[in-house]
């Protein structure tokens, strides 16, 4: 009987290298878990690793193999590391602005506020008192329903179960956003449904536009995305709100960050209705409070985040590409399918 010992003895042999053992285990972690039993935890013992087989090449290729594989990995890991620090850098400059009133009170002591000469100027030098609390003078608390209605704008629910079937939906076709989709602020694409064209041509009023934001109608409704350009034509999915903020409404995120402070996150969730599942509606979503600077202040920060907003997504589409590729060459390298000199060049090209 296989012993956890001769485990350890093949894994520290000199045979194997251990960062190729890894991507082994990646690309065969569906054919183990053929081997696993159990119910509630699913459990692999020793007699069936032993009785695995795999492809083992010389070492000098293993290590090749790992170098294409792991240098895919390190891109998309520091792809990843970029768009936090981008992140936090638009976080930081949003509290300065519109929480912490950074460029005001430096005004009112007679400072010199941080920002460019022709941005200071749009920020007033004085407080006033709203709803008990000093806010910068010429400010004013709002709804998000007054300001998309003072754009043009609309909130509206997605399309029902009813118009859209589990049979509607389709491995290649049109994206379909549903609450499982929205994190960090923008649409993830790992497990994104599809539809034909004529079911969204059918129901075209709930295509989104860019500067649009998708809301989770039910679960997490704090949760939201603002979209994009990639993500123009796509469908608003059933269990989501649509808010289209308007086309002339100054900055989007502006509006983002504010919907994702926690302050207002905790409204939402506080005025969900619903006694085992928190749900939203168009209603609840009017009534959520905003402070609204002049609109000039928002134009100018839509000028310095929007650069840092286009290479946050620039990443997130090069993170997309390069991690199909890892996947494709993942088991082709491995089984010995693909050579490494082929795979090079496919890795050079992308990367």
């Amino acid at each position: 009987m296989a012993t956890s010992q001769d485990f350890v003895n093949w894994v520290c042999s000199d045979a194997i290298d251990f960062n190729f053992l890894k991507y082994v285990l990646l690309a065969e972690h569906k054919t183990f878990l053929r081997f696993a039993s159990g119910t509630t935890h699913q459990t692999i013992y020793f007699p069936e690793v032993k009785a695995f087989h795999v492809c083992l090449p010389p070492k000098d290729e293993q290590r090749a193999i790992t170098h294409i594989l792991g240098a895919l990995d390190d891109k998309i890991e520091l792809n990843r590391r970029m768009n936090e620090t981008l992140e936090e850098m638009a976080r930081a400059l949003f509290k300065s602005w519109f929480v912490d009133f950074d460029p005001v009170r430096a005004k009112a002591e007679g400072g010199n506020p941080q920002v460019p000469a022709e941005v200071a100027t749009l920020f007033p030098s004085t407080f006033q008192d709203s709803q008990g609390e000093s806010i910068p003078n010429r400010w004013r608390y709002s709804s998000l329903g007054e300001e998309v209605s003072r754009f043009g704008g609309s909130i509206q629910t997605g399309p029902f179960g009813s118009q859209l079937h589990a049979s509607d939906y389709v491995d290649s076709g049109v994206p379909v956003i549903m609450p499982q989709d929205l994190a960090r602020r923008r649409v993830t694409t790992e497990k994104i449904a599809r539809t034909s064209e004529a079911n969204v041509e059918r129901l075209s009023r709930h295509r989104v536009q860019p500067s649009d934001i998708i809301y989770s109608r039910r679960g997490n409704v704090e949760l939201h995305a603002l979209i994009g350009k990639r993500e123009a034509g796509w469908l608003c999915g059933t269990g989501c709100l649509l808010v289209r903020l308007g086309t002339k409404f100054p900055s989007p995120l502006f509006a983002s960050f504010a919907l994702d402070r926690p302050e207002c996150r905790a409204w939402i969730v506080q005025h969900a209705v619903g006694a085992t599942m928190p749900n939203l509606n168009t209603g609840i979503l009017n009534r959520v409070p905003l402070l609204m600077p002049d609109d000039a202040i928002l134009v100018a920060f839509e000028g310095f985040l929007r650069p840092l907003a286009q290479r946050i997504v620039a990443n997130e589409d090069q993170i997309a590409v390069l991690s199909s590729l890892r996947d494709a060459l993942l088991p082709k390298l491995i089984s010995g399918e693909w050579r490494v000199k082929a795979a090079e060049k496919m890795a050079e090209a992308v990367a």
